[in-house]
């Protein structure tokens, strides 16, 4: 069973043909019927003309195999050549010299640098048709070509280039006069040919790839210095912030345990000292006993109420902070246990406070905290009731005037209670003794005044 011979050929789309270029030109399409003719050469079976034709349409695309398929040549009665020169003719060759053509190619090199060798032969390889096309036919001027090429490589390497170019031709223009062996005739406005340019370029990029590989090695056994290097002061930094942390470490446990421990025997020593006060264990003087064959028992039971009379009258000698009352501390006084249930007070750590935070201090020889407590409640729910008897609506509708005068008697009022409450502990200075006979008055009369509302009643009553 006979096979086709384009089988052998790869298929399209696999990656291993030929590539149609998607922007045909004549030299791209030359390239293609080229790569297409090697194929073919290497297999020995394909060698009828319409087999060479099936052939160049068998990579590509659907509207240009129609194309090439209704051009002359392409029957039978045709050769291979034939058909090959009517395709090639199909297509404008003068477009790939054109100057757009090199300004597009040019565009893909930019920024090229002395350290790219392989872009910068590829440059060189790309420029000789336009070299031939452009240059040599007159189209554009050599020195138009020259500053393309120098404005698109990099800044650096276009410096250097031009300088060694430029001082170059001005030592063999001194010397010879004539044109240089690459038909560059040299002149003040166009020193540079493109052919030495291209020239210059490639073999600064060999100089520098040759230096690269020299020094490369030796670069190479430095750079594993230097890591290693780094690598061990790495470590030993790591290696002394670790002991700086357990030394800290060691350090903050030692001032924890001493922390501990004064607090432990700080409470011992408290707990002892409370348990001496409650229990009187107070060593005695020592004292001989004396011995005698008559003794008795009342000896003992008098010692004995004599320790208890001194207990109790020290149990009596405590006085509580919170009520005032003596023989218990305020840790045990059941009634600022029932202000705290009933919620009157707080307790925040060892302070009394008032339920808006404030704390409750006791002074030596003044109110007791309950005595404080019971006036801030009493405070309390005479300014409530002053705020639920006075509303905006009555302070809208009330005279200036007459609120005027209701403040005035507020602070007024205020005083006189200030004065009561310093003549009551005895605190007030020689300034306010007028201020002072004044409340003595005023409280004599009305305490004259309720004595003769309570006659008149009981008068009444009989």
């Amino acid at each position: 069973m006979s096979t086709n011979p384009l089988s052998k050929l790869p298929l399209k789309g696999s990656g291993k043909g030929p590539k149609f270029p998607e922007d045909a030109t004549g030299s791209g399409v030359q390239d293609y019927i080229e790569e297409v003719e090697e194929l073919v050469s290497d297999n020995t079976g394909i060698n009828a003309d319409d087999m060479k034709k099936e052939a160049l349409l068998r990579y590509l695309p659907i509207s240009v195999k129609r194309t090439w398929k209704a051009l002359a040549g392409f029957e039978n009665t045709q050769s291979y050549e034939t058909y090959r020169k009517n395709i090639l003719a199909s297509y404008d060759h003068a477009e790939v010299v054109s100057v757009k053509g090199l300004n597009a190619m040019l565009r893909s090199y930019r920024h090229i640098r002395v350290s790219d060798l392989d872009r910068i032969l590829d440059l060189n390889r790309e420029m000789g048709p336009y070299n031939k096309g452009l240059v040599d036919t007159k189209i554009i001027a050599n020195r138009e070509i020259v500053q393309l090429v120098l404005g698109t490589i990099d800044e650096q390497l276009s410096a250097s280039v031009w300088k060694k170019l430029v001082r170059a031709q001005l030592e063999k223009a001194n010397v010879t006069p004539a044109a240089n062996p690459t038909g560059h005739v040299w002149s003040a406005d166009d020193p540079i040919g493109l052919k030495e340019l291209l020239q210059e370029l490639e073999l600064q990029a060999r100089l520098h790839d040759s230096r690269n590989r020299v020094m490369g090695s030796n670069n190479m056994n430095s750079h594993q210095v230097s890591n290693k290097t780094q690598a061990d002061d790495i470590r030993v930094k790591e290696e002394q912030r670790e002991s700086h942390l357990a030394h800290l470490k060691d350090v903050f446990a030692m001032v924890q345990k001493d922390s501990e421990r004064c607090h432990k025997e700080l409470i011992e020593t408290m707990m002892k000292m409370h348990q001496e006060v409650l229990t009187q264990k107070v060593t005695p003087v020592y004292q001989p006993r004396a011995y005698s064959n008559n003794m008795n028992g009342s000896q003992g039971q008098q010692s004995f109420h004599a320790r208890r009379r001194e207990s109790e009258g020290m149990i009596r000698d405590i006085i509580c902070w919170f009520c005032g009352e003596a023989g218990h501390l305020s840790g045990r006084c059941l009634v600022r246990q029932k202000y705290l249930d009933e919620g009157k007070i707080i307790i925040r750590g060892t302070n009394v406070c008032l339920p808006s935070g404030q704390i409750v201090y006791y002074t030596a020889g003044k109110d007791c905290q309950k005595v404080q407590v019971d006036q801030a409640i009493r405070d309390t729910r005479q300014s409530n009731l002053l705020r639920e008897s006075l509303s905006e609506e009555d302070l809208a509708g009330t005279p200036l005037e007459e609120l005027e005068a209701y403040v005035v008697a507020l602070k007024e009022r205020r005083r006189m209670t200030s004065l009561i409450q310093s003549l009551r502990l005895g605190e007030y200075e020689e300034d306010d003794e007028q201020e002072v006979q004044a409340v003595n008055m005023v409280q004599t009369r009305a305490q004259q005044a309720r004595n003769s509302n309570l006659e008149n009643a009981s008068r009444q009553g009989f």
